[in-house]
């Protein structure tokens, strides 16, 4: 849950992450503050009624995530360039349990014909954390979680990780929390 507080002569949104307190920004008024307040907390409500659900599309998780993910102005433009140009074009119809590593190989590959070395790997960085957060918010199965952890390394996950995978592919039951 996010929360507005007075700041110098300003106001900042602030919540708690992974046992951590955030500051989201800030802003001139208390209106502004509190209207950010209001889309984290509707952004948060939205994640945890996907649990349960089938995973939703890479252009419906993308509309949640974007709003919500802590970058700066020109880093959220290139994301959203970068996303509405090449990754939802290619992806967006896609669940997210439904993209596998050798698609985004293959998508790798048509980039490589028309841009550069640089501009691709940039592409496949972001297409890789919309996926990562979309695994940290839950809103993927077990086997997705195992699949994007082979897809972008080859160690073996760490035992927390291995744990989880474990406990989730057993159908056991987790308590869980879903950041802001």
């Amino acid at each position: 849950m996010a929360w507005a507080e007075p700041h110098h002569a300003r106001y900042r949104v602030r919540y708690r992450y992974a046992g951590r307190l955030v500051t989201d920004g800030t802003y001139d008024t208390a209106e502004a503050a509190q209207a950010r307040v209001q889309r984290l907390d509707h952004l948060n409500r939205a994640v945890k009624l996907r649990i349960g659900a089938p995973p939703p599309t890479l252009t419906e998780w993308t509309t949640t995530w974007l709003p919500a993910h802590l970058a700066g102005t020109a880093t959220l433009a290139k994301y959203e360039s970068m996303l509405h140009c090449h990754i939802l074009p290619a992806f967006g119809g896609h669940r997210l349990d439904a993209i596998s590593r050798n698609d985004v190989k293959a998508f790798a590959r048509t980039l490589t014909n028309d841009l550069a070395p640089v501009t691709v790997r940039s592409i496949i960085s972001v297409l890789g954390l919309v996926l990562r957060e979309a695994v940290r918010a839950w809103l993927t199965p077990w086997l997705l979680l195992q699949r994007c952890w082979t897809a972008w390394t080859n160690k073996p996950p760490p035992r927390e990780l291995q744990q989880l995978l474990n406990a989730v592919g057993n159908g056991h039951a987790l308590n869980l929390y879903l950041p802001p």
